[in-house]
């Protein structure tokens, strides 16, 4: 994981993994996909009975997601 050793799936800002992949020369069409899919990333949390609305997700990589593996 060469984004964050320390936190990797909470505290990278989107832009700085936009950042990582210019700085390692990540092709252009990869970058592409992947600026796609965490734009348009959201998360809502349920407890007990009450759920919230969905959140817009602008720092960090949900635990589990596809795109984590690949970062």
């Amino acid at each position: 994981m060469w984004l964050d050793l320390v936190n990797a799936y909470g505290s990278v800002a989107h832009k700085l993994i936009e950042a990582a992949m210019k700085l390692y020369h990540i092709p252009e069409k990869v970058q592409g996909i992947v600026r796609s899919y965490i734009k348009g990333m959201t998360i809502r949390f349920t407890v007990d009975d009450h759920t919230t609305s969905w959140h817009r997700i602008e720092k960090g990589i949900v635990t589990a997601c596809t795109i984590s593996l690949i970062l």
